[in-house]
C-alpha cells in the first residue's frame, strides 16, 4: 500500500536518477565518424579547401570537436597549409538538427598555418580576358532583373560566429620569388567577437569583420625581430585597424598607435602612425659606428600602397640623447687635418626632421653641437641610388 511519503521518495529518486542522467549526457562525448564526416565535407566544400580530420565527436554542453584537423587550399597563387590539435565549434545542437547553423564559439587549438606565395610562371598574367563590348564587368538592369530572384535564393549567408579564439598558434608566410619575405609568428592568442564570414566575397580576407585582441611571444619579419607583441584589431570587409600595438625590439621598444590597411584597393593602400623608443644606435647599425652615441627616438606618420616604398610619403621625427660621437674614419681625419679632437668628443641632444617621398629620403639640415665645433648636417637618399 502506497502512502503520499513513498510516492514523494519515488518521485524525489527519478529526479535524482533524470538529473544524473542528464549530467552525463552534458559532460560526454560521443563518438560520430559518420556524421562527423559529412560536416566536415560540407564545411570543406563551403569554404573552398580540403579538409580532413582524425576523429569526430559530439558533447552536448560543447558542440562539435574535431581532432588531428588538417587543410589545404590553392587561390590567386597562394597555398594554405594548415593543421591543428583540436578544432572546437560551440554551436546549438537542436537549430542544427533543423539544418540551421547558429555558431556561439569557435575554438582553434594549437594550429600550424604556413602561406606560400608561388613565384609567377614565365609567360603567364594576371590579367583577365576583357569584357564584350557594352560590357563593363557589372550586371546591367534587365540582366539584373531577369536573375534578381534566383541571385537571392543562391546568395551565400553571411555566417555569424559569437567569439573565435586561437590559441598558440605559429604562423609562416614565405614566397618562392628570388628575395621574398619571410613572416613568422609564434605563440599567437587570438580572439575576436561578433566574427561574421561572408562567403559571397571575393576572397576570406575582405568578407571577414570583428573585432579582437592580439598577443605572440614573437614575430619575425625576415631579419627583423619583436617579442612580446600585442594589440587590438578591427576587420570590416576588407579594411583592417590595428592599434595600440606594443612589442620589444632588439634595438628598442616599438608601438604602432594606428594601422589602417585598405584591401579593397589595387594595390592595397595603408595608413600608419608609429613610434620607437629606447633605440640603442650602435645595435641597431649592427656595431657599425662603436660605443658611444647616445639613445634615440623615433616617431613616424606615415601612407603608402603595396608593399615597396614606390608611393610611400611619410614624416619622420628623430630624436637623439645627449652622447659621444662615434669612432669614426672621416671624424679621425677630420681631427689629423684640423688638430682637433672630435674623435669620441661629446655632443648635446639634438632633434633631426626626415620625410620620405616616394623613393626619396630628405634629411633636413641639423646640428651636432659639441665643445669643439658645431657640425651642421643634411643630406638626400637616394634608395635607387647613392647619398648626395
Amino acid at each position: 500500500r502506497f502512502s503520499v511519503g513513498k510516492i514523494l521518495k519515488i518521485v524525489g529518486v527519478l529526479v535524482v536518477l533524470l538529473a544524473v542522467a542528464v549530467g552525463v549526457l552534458l559532460f560526454t562525448d560521443f563518438e560520430a565518424p559518420r556524421l562527423g564526416a559529412k560536416l566536415v565535407a560540407i564545411a570543406g566544400q563551403a569554404a573552398g579547401i580540403d579538409l580532413e580530420a582524425e576523429s569526430f565527436r559530439i558533447n552536448l554542453r560543447r558542440g562539435l570537436l574535431l581532432e588531428g584537423v588538417v587543410a589545404r587550399s590553392e587561390a590567386n597563387g597562394e597555398v594554405m597549409t594548415a593543421s591543428l590539435d583540436l578544432l572546437e565549434v560551440e554551436c546549438r545542437l537542436i537549430p542544427l538538427i533543423r539544418g540551421d547553423i547558429v555558431v556561439e564559439r569557435i575554438v582553434l587549438q594549437s594550429p600550424r598555418i604556413e602561406v606560400i606565395s608561388k613565384a609567377p610562371q614565365i609567360g603567364t598574367s594576371g590579367d583577365t580576358e576583357p569584357a564584350p563590348a557594352g560590357k563593363t564587368g557589372e550586371r546591367t538592369a534587365q540582366e539584373s532583373a531577369e536573375g534578381g530572384a534566383e541571385s537571392l535564393a543562391d546568395r551565400p549567408r553571411p555566417v555569424s560566429i559569437g567569439e573565435l579564439s586561437i590559441v598558440d598558434a605559429h604562423f609562416i608566410s614565405r614566397s618562392e620569388t628570388p628575395g621574398g619575405a619571410v613572416t613568422e609568428i609564434a605563440d599567437l592568442d587570438f580572439q575576436l567577437r561578433d566574427f561574421v564570414i561572408d562567403d559571397s566575397a571575393p576572397s576570406a580576407l575582405v568578407g571577414t569583420s570583428g573585432s579582437g585582441r592580439l598577443s605572440a611571444s614573437g614575430m619575425r619579419f625576415d631579419e627583423h625581430e619583436l617579442s612580446d607583441l600585442s594589440g587590438d584589431l578591427t576587420a570590416d570587409n576588407g579594411q583592417y585597424l590595428l592599434s595600440g600595438v606594443q612589442a620589444s625590439g632588439r634595438s628598442g621598444d616599438v608601438r604602432i598607435e594606428r594601422l589602417e590597411v585598405d584591401l579593397l584597393q589595387s594595390p592595397y593602400r595603408y595608413r600608419v602612425a608609429a613610434s620607437l623608443s629606447d633605440v640603442d644606435l650602435n645595435a641597431l647599425l649592427e656595431g657599425a659606428i662603436g660605443a658611444g652615441p647616445g639613445r634615440a627616438s623615433l616617431s613616424l606618420d606615415g601612407t603608402g600602397e603595396g608593399p615597396g616604398l614606390a608611393g610611400a610619403v611619410a614624416d619622420v621625427v628623430v630624436r637623439l640623447e645627449a652622447g659621444t660621437l662615434p669612432s669614426a674614419p672621416p671624424l679621425q681625419s677630420i681631427d689629423r687635418l684640423l688638430g682637433t679632437s672630435l674623435d669620441r668628443a661629446a655632443y648635446e641632444a639634438t632633434e633631426i626632421e626626415v620625410s620620405l617621398v616616394d623613393e626619396r629620403l630628405e634629411i633636413e639640415p641639423f646640428e651636432i653641437v659639441t665643445e669643439i665645433v658645431r657640425l651642421k648636417i643634411g643630406g638626400t637618399v637616394e634608395f635607387e641610388g647613392g647619398i648626395t
